[in-house]
């Protein structure tokens, strides 16, 4: 049968009520009140004229359009009293199909890789779930040791605080047993030890009487000079570069000190204000120049009768260490870490169970191939409005000029697959589309729309080589329908009829028409 011959029809037709005979279809006469006796004549105003476009996919016009000199079928069909309008069906036929076997190919490879992402997502949704099944107890315990903890560093830091408040360091350093000279002394190691800055320090505090300036600068720029020196031969040495070692032997520290000394003289007689000053230096350069005051203060009163108690002295150095509690830093640890896996876990099952649950109901197909869309998003504008949609989430419709990210008009919740109707996928055939062959999504429980109604929307899915929001319309007020392409709505089972229909229309017009090795190794393939 020739493809002119397929537009031929010659049965008995029904319309109003009533049977007509075959003779009276097409006979450029309008018999009735819906035109669709005369699909191909044009006789009835404002009715459709469907374009059947053997092998390839039928097209609606207005009748009128029918004969009025314009080729608008791809079978010329339309103008069938002329000869200007070759048939080309076939060659757009064999460019949709290339599309379509391509978008087949493409699903293959898709649920081959759902099928990987849904086992590993599964097996991170049970390790989520069988740690947020102990998560109570390990949390309550570890808080518990937690707070036990911080109670005795803060028992500790009490007491350490209590402890520097009593002047248990001056006491443990026989800072109050020294003597003017013995306090200088202590004083001129101290800020040699501190290298330049402490020397700098020293002066500021110390040299205040007149002529002792210059003198002072040639000490300062000596004790610096030395001490940088020091520090370039030494690396990692303390704040003084190396003036003062571990065992307290000072180096170049004795050689400044007697200059240092005697720019000071005449002593205090006491040792009051020099103790004062002392504090503020120590206090300035830190625990090291601590350390430093209590090898000075042991040298000096070792030939006392009242030498320094080694064991005090060290726990009064220990009191000017940084303070740490390290139970209980690890214990805030612990719980942060086991506090913060939870969350992980719990975000986890928040978004991997609604998906384990689309798949238990066949949502993803099955293939799991759909579930691929799951969490993407896709925009499209229309009539100056931007809309999202969300398979499987939600859609929503942008303000003109706006984007549909940032709107918050919703037009649904994506609730259910629905099958489209027999009387709908009619409806879509005669203009040339296929939805999916798994329905339809449905998204409900949109904004107020006025009246109390609420939007909702549809969303239709056909066959493309990638995945893109085609086309949204407002069919009913508040009611939308959406177009989405996608590889996942390309099935075999159309790519198999396709492959008759182009073979049986080649062969009918002496064409060769032959898919690819790949392609007959996917046709065989189950379903």
């Amino acid at each position: 049968m020739t493809i002119a011959a397929l537009a031929t029809v010659s049965a008995a037709f029904e319309c109003d009520g009533r049977a007509l005979p075959g003779a009276y279809l097409n006979d450029d006469y309008c018999d009735c009140a819906d035109g669709s006796d005369e699909a191909a004549t044009g006789a009835c105003a404002d009715t459709i004229y469907v374009c059947r476009n053997l092998p390839h996919k039928p097209k609606q016009i207005f009748s009128s359009r029918v004969n009025d000199g314009v080729c608008d079928c791809c079978d010329g069909s339309d103008e069938a009293n002329s000869t200007d309008c070759p048939n080309g069906c076939i060659a757009l036929a064999t460019e949709a199909f290339g599309a379509l076997s391509r978008g087949c190919l493409r699903r293959a490879e898709l649920a081959i890789a759902a099928a990987k992402a849904a086992s590993s997502d599964a097996e991170r949704l049970s390790a989520a779930r069988a740690q947020l099944a102990t998560a109570t107890p390990t949390i309550d315990a570890l808080h518990d040791a937690k707070a036990a903890a911080e109670a005795d560093e803060a028992s500790k830091r009490d007491g350490r605080a209590a402890r520097l408040a009593a002047g248990e360091v001056e006491t443990s350093l026989g800072v109050e047993r020294l003597d003017a000279g013995m306090t200088l002394r202590a004083l001129v190691r101290v800020a040699l030890w501190g290298g330049v800055e402490g020397v700098d320090r020293m002066y500021d505090l110390l040299v205040e009487r007149p002529g002792l300036e210059e003198a002072a600068e040639e000490v300062a720029m000596k004790a610096r000079d030395e001490a940088a020196a020091e520090k370039g031969q030494s690396a990692g040495g303390g704040g003084g570069g190396g003036v003062c070692d571990a065992a307290g032997a000072c180096g170049h520290a004795r050689e400044h000190e007697a200059a240092l000394l005697q720019l000071l003289e005449p002593l205090p007689e006491d040792g009051g204000a020099l103790r004062a000053v002392l504090r503020v230096l120590h206090a300035e350069l830190g625990a090291g120049a601590t350390s430093a005051l209590a090898q000075a203060a042991r040298e000096l009163l070792a030939e006392t009768e009242s030498p320094l108690d080694d064991a005090a002295v060290a726990a009064a150095l220990e009191l000017l260490e940084p303070f740490r509690h390290d139970e209980a830093e690890a214990a805030r640890a612990a719980h942060k870490a086991a506090v913060e896996a939870v969350q992980e876990a719990s975000e986890a099952e928040r978004q991997l169970a609604p998906k384990e649950a689309i798949a238990a109901s066949g949502g993803y197909g099955a293939g799991l191939e759909w579930r691929q869309l799951h969490g993407r998003c896709f925009e499209a504008e229309d009539r100056g409005f931007t809309y999202k949609a969300c398979p499987f989430q939600e859609m929503r419709q942008g303000s003109p000029g706006g984007r549909a990210s940032r709107q918050q008009t919703l037009l649904g919740n994506f609730t259910r697959w629905e099958p489209v109707s027999g009387e709908r996928a009619s409806q879509l055939a005669r203009a040339g589309r296929t939805p999916s062959e798994l329905g339809t999504m449905r998204f409900e429980g949109g904004a107020a729309c006025g009246g109390g109604a609420v939007r909702r929307a549809t969303l239709y899915f056909e066959c493309g080589e990638q995945d893109a929001l085609l086309e949204v319309t407002e069919p009913e007020t508040c009611v939308y329908e959406a177009w989405m392409s996608t590889p996942l709505a390309c099935s075999l089972a159309l790519l198999r009829e396709k492959v008759a229909t182009l073979e049986e229309a080649s062969a009918a017009a002496s064409l060769e028409f032959r898919p690819s090795d790949e392609l007959r190794a996917l046709l065989a393939a189950p379903e």
